[in-house]
């Protein structure tokens, strides 16, 4: 059986997997964030702005990323997506830590 499953490369599969998920989440989050808009007559990037839906957009983009460094050749665009990548995960422990915190003067 192992051998009729040769053909399959499993990290290539990951590897792209990560940025389509990534993609899903941010559509997911998204999709959120307009129900929610829609249900407190607010815009969507109103809602885009508070916690949680800000650490499920830097998930998105934390896992886009990935793929995307995961599946680079060149080295350059690997600074780049390895950098974006790098921020997103920053940027997303900044806003776990200031959950709930009124960071931009709105609430």
């Amino acid at each position: 059986m192992g051998e009729s499953l040769s053909w399959l490369d499993i990290p290539g599969i990951a590897a792209n997997s990560l940025w389509i998920v990534g993609l899903a989440v941010l559509l997911a989050a998204w999709s959120w964030a307009s129900y929610e808009a829609s249900t407190m007559n607010q815009k969507v990037t109103a809602r885009l702005e508070t916690f949680p839906n800000t650490l499920w957009l830097d998930a998105g983009q934390a896992l886009f990323a990935a793929g995307l460094l995961a599946t680079e050749h060149r080295w350059w665009a690997k600074i780049v997506w390895g950098g974006w990548l790098l921020w997103m995960i920053g940027q997303g422990g900044w806003h776990w830590r200031n959950r709930g915190a009124d960071v931009d003067g709105r609430s």
